[in-house]
């Protein structure tokens, strides 16, 4: 595809906001069904390197092509209008990093995923005006710590702008993505009883689990629809595992087996996962789909300052994007007075050195304030 109808102008934006970009504005009737639609963009007298914004007006663009940022590496807007966008996801605002205004209104998106802005954790402005946005991801807004303003006018469950800088805007827009982030409702088959009294009584079962001092008796053919890593383990008969018919499991507690036994059998949701990493990572090495979703939300539920590496941690051995970004975030809350490279992102070992070293030196502080008080209760008690 070749855009030939362009020009290059001052962006426009919204008159609420006094911002002033060099533009490449297509006015062309654009068709792009593909993310990864090849697309030859003009080139401007002084290059493209120098587009601060892009904006698309009147065409029929299903996604978001990869190569607008592939060819805009300087973007700081984008402005999708009228175009009928249906979807979108991260990786579409991936090669996008700079991005401080996203104006997508007047489309057909339905669903904002939480971890849209994983990649893009600069963003000032969104815009989803007049969309058809009925689910929202609950932690979608955590990325953005420079947002100041929000606007989800005109959609299905959710009608308001927001202007982040005035008093409690922030938490009333969070407080309307609470209410609109329904989660999906479990559907129970009707054998569900039937499978609920195999994982009480044990009757039939053909597979022993040893995790630790604990042994679980199971049924191949129900793990084996719920976990595909269970039934490629089961569909190979030299397996040693599927010879002797039980397995050792060494990195999760017996604790942490059942609640995720308990979940394949019954989908029984622990009311509070104390143990919500232990469960992600089981969910995750045996791709329990469900699963994963719930215990990341309780993971990304009791992400603080305190379990910030932990998490961080967790999220590097999983290669879980969004999940770095928000430990990340809370690990340099730790470090107010100083500027933590990006980089260390993807190097828990070394931001723990910097938090040992922290609190290292915390507790020869209060070592000192500690020998300090005691000096001068001996002095004025001499006196």
């Amino acid at each position: 595809m070749i855009l030939r109808e362009c020009s290059y102008n001052q962006w426009k934006g919204d008159s609420t906001f006094d911002r002033v970009y060099y533009t490449y504005w297509i006015k062309q009737n654009v068709v792009i069904n593909d993310r990864d639609a090849e697309i030859e963009f003009g080139q401007s007298e002084e290059g493209n390197q120098k587009v601060q914004a892009v904006t698309f007006h009147n065409g029929l663009i299903k996604y978001i092509p990869q190569a607008i940022g592939k060819e805009f590496q300087n973007l700081a807007a984008l402005e999708i209008a009228e175009c009928g966008l249906t979807e979108i996801n991260k990786d579409d605002l991936k090669p996008m990093p700079n991005l401080k205004d996203l104006w997508l209104w007047e489309n057909k998106l339905k669903s904002l995923p939480q971890d849209l802005f994983t990649y893009t954790t600069r963003l000032e402005i969104i815009s989803f005006k007049h969309n058809d946005i009925v689910l929202i991801g609950k932690h979608l807004l955590k990325p953005l710590d420079k947002l100041i303003f929000a606007d989800f006018r005109g959609n299905v469950n959710i009608d308001r702008k927001y202007e982040i800088e005035s008093n409690g805007t922030l938490e009333l827009l969070k407080q309307d993505i609470e209410n609109v982030c329904q989660p999906e409702t479990m559907e129970y088959s009707a054998v569900s009883s039937y499978v609920r009294e195999l994982w009480e009584s044990k009757r039939f079962s053909d597979f022993t689990i040893k995790v630790g001092n604990k042994s679980f008796k199971v049924h191949k053919n129900i793990l084996g629809v719920n976990s595909c890593v269970f039934s490629a383990m089961f569909a190979h008969e030299n397996v040693n595992e599927n010879i002797t018919n039980e397995m050792e499991v060494n990195d999760l507690s017996p604790e942490t087996f059942e609640e995720f036994l308990d979940f394949i059998y019954n989908r029984n949701i622990p009311e509070r996962a104390t143990n919500a990493m232990d469960l992600y990572a089981a969910a995750v090495k045996y791709q329990v789909e469900d699963l994963k979703k719930i215990s990341e939300e309780f993971v990304l539920d009791m992400l603080d300052e305190k379990n910030s590496w932990s998490v961080l941690m967790l999220a590097n051995l999983y290669d879980n994007e969004f999940m770095k970004v928000l430990a990340f975030k809370e690990v340099c809350k730790l470090f107010p007075d100083h500027q933590i490279s990006d980089s260390l992102i993807s190097h828990p070992e070394k931001v723990k050195l910097l938090i040992d070293a922290k609190n290292k030196m915390e507790w020869k502080i209060a070592a000192v304030r500690l020998e300090m008080k005691k000096l001068l209760n001996e002095i004025n008690s001499d006196n």
